[in-house]
């Protein structure tokens, strides 16, 4: 069982979903291990508070994840570009409102964020992505497109 949780959980879910399934395998191993010989008062007292441990935990990774961002891998999403992002930046020669938008579509933001915070229609962000890809020469896809500039 472990295994198949392992396996499945691992590639399908990110790390911070970990700690409730966690807390739920260790409280049924105590029950396996442990709960033919408590009394019936500490089996329900340490049920009920594993439990509502496990509860509070997928609630706060319901409450507080990230909504704006795209799922881009973690290694993708830096907070300042490299001297090799901007140098490939200059090199297929990307306008400076065009490098800002794919500054802030390199942080993992949607067109509609990038429009707010660049104070420009949601249309002007997906024109300069248009032209930012015909000029680097990739498809419509950022991943591609930010693996491109990293080098």
């Amino acid at each position: 069982m472990a295994y198949h949780w392992g396996r499945y959980y691992a590639v399908r879910h990110s790390w911070k979903k970990w700690p409730p399934l966690i807390v739920l395998s260790l409280l049924l191993s105590w029950n396996v291990f442990f709960g033919y010989s408590c009394d019936f008062f500490v089996l329900v007292n340490v049920n009920t508070i594993a439990l509502m441990v496990a509860v509070i935990l997928m609630l706060t990774s319901f409450f507080y994840r990230k909504t704006d961002t795209e799922d881009l891998p973690d290694g993708v999403i830096d907070l300042e570009p490299s001297d090799r992002f901007i140098e490939n930046c200059r090199k297929f020669m990307l306008s400076p409102r065009e490098l800002e938008v794919v500054l802030l579509s390199r942080k993992g933001l949607k067109n509609k964020r990038i429009a707010e915070e660049l104070f420009i229609s949601e249309r002007t962000v997906e024109g300069h992505l248009r032209n930012i890809y015909d000029k680097v020469g990739c498809d419509r896809s950022k991943l591609v497109l930010i693996n491109r500039l990293n080098g």
